[in-house]
């Protein structure tokens, strides 16, 4: 890729959007056309492609600490650009296919990353307060059953205590109504 002079228009979005990733910056020139300046990412392109650690630069990219404003920009401009999809970048050029692939992996690991895991952790907690919760309800329940037996026990001595009382109250009705014929 970095010998292309000029370049499809696939394989310089994709390179754009790698310099982006990797923090560099376009290099400004002047548009024959309008004389204006304007930004030629391509050039920072080939440098960076020339970078005999470019590779490994990939590999051991710190996608921890991508920051937002850059995924901000992926993400409005490439990831939705029909020229930026890996099946139509292979038909240019496979290696760049691949880079798309590695970019549009990096926006899914940060909307993991950034979104997922504090949802995960705010679940992890949730489960973990429940557990508390389920605990201390297993104990009020095991409580609940012994102050029912304590009141289980309780309710038979009243009833025998009742029944003994009205076999007592009976007998001295029986023994008084005898003293009184």
């Amino acid at each position: 890729m970095k010998a292309m002079k000029n370049p499809p228009g696939a394989v310089k979005t994709v390179m754009e959007a790698i310099c982006i990733l990797l923090g560099e910056q376009a290099e400004r020139v002047v548009d024959p056309a309008s004389g204006k300046r304007i930004e030629d990412w391509w050039k920072t392109s080939v440098r960076v492609l020339g970078n005999t650690a470019f590779l490994k630069t990939l590999l051991t990219y710190k996608r921890d600490e991508i920051p937002p404003q850059l995924m901000k920009r992926i993400r409005e401009k490439y990831v939705p650009d029909p020229n930026f999809q890996p099946e139509r970048v292979e038909t240019v050029s496979q290696a760049c296919a691949g880079l798309a692939k590695w970019t549009l992996a990096m926006d899914k690991y940060d909307v993991v990353a950034k979104i997922v895991a504090p949802k995960k952790i705010a679940l992890a907690g949730a489960e973990e307060q429940v557990a508390k919760a389920e605990a201390i309800l297993v104990e009020k329940r095991a409580h609940l059953r012994s102050v029912q037996e304590k009141l289980a026990v309780l309710q038979k001595q009243l009833d025998d205590n009742l029944a003994k009382k009205e076999e007592l109250s009976r007998q001295v009705n029986r023994i008084f109504r005898k003293k009184n014929h």
